[in-house]
């Protein structure tokens, strides 16, 4: 004799996805969730809040979603045997963390020698970020913050590149026009 629990034991109850649990908005579309199909089983994935599941059937052991909303939501599937009507629900939960942004502003002018402040800090995504500006010429001091000090010996413009805790990313560029010194 087979209990019905026993009966469900062929039945999987791990999604997996090509995207970790936490991810930047602008990185949320196509995201693939899926369970290892199994013949003779029908495959129930309920709506979600956050994004649209655009895959034709959600009869299919796996579904795409298009994600168009932060925030936390969560991903329900349920798994039922055609053979014994056994079914097994599993969720998966993902966090979608606002995009990250970083604006550096207008153009700068300065005179040969002078220094110029440059920088914001970034918002969206997820703290802490990580800066990285480039090129290092003309950089007084660190290259890792968010404001930094520059003193470039011709029109140069720098390049921030910022990362935040997920591995999102944004970038911006402000170009620092130098003219002599007025005599």
């Amino acid at each position: 004799f087979i209990t019905r629990w026993e009966q469900c034991n062929d039945l999987s109850i791990s999604i997996s996805s090509n995207k970790s649990s936490v991810f930047c908005l602008d990185d949320g579309m196509g995201v693939e969730y899926s369970l290892p199909f199994a013949p003779n089983t029908s495959y129930e994935w309920q709506s979600i809040r956050l994004g649209t599941i655009t895959s034709l059937r959600r009869t299919d052991s796996s579904i795409t979603v298009n994600w168009t909303k932060t925030g936390t939501d969560t991903i329900r599937v349920r798994q039922t045997s055609i053979n014994t009507g056994c079914y097994k629900d599993t969720t998966f939960i993902v966090t979608i963390t606002p995009i990250l942004t970083i604006n550096l502003g207008e153009d700068l002018t300065t005179c040969l020698g002078d220094t110029v402040p440059i920088g914001k800090n970034a918002s969206g995504g997820m703290a802490p970020y990580t800066y990285t500006w480039s090129p290092k010429a003309g950089i007084i001091g660190s290259d890792s913050t968010a404001q930094i000090t520059v003193s470039p010996t011709s029109t140069t413009t720098y390049t921030v590149s910022i990362t935040d805790k997920n591995g999102c990313r944004s970038e911006d560029a402000l170009r620092v026009t130098v003219n002599p010194k007025p005599t």
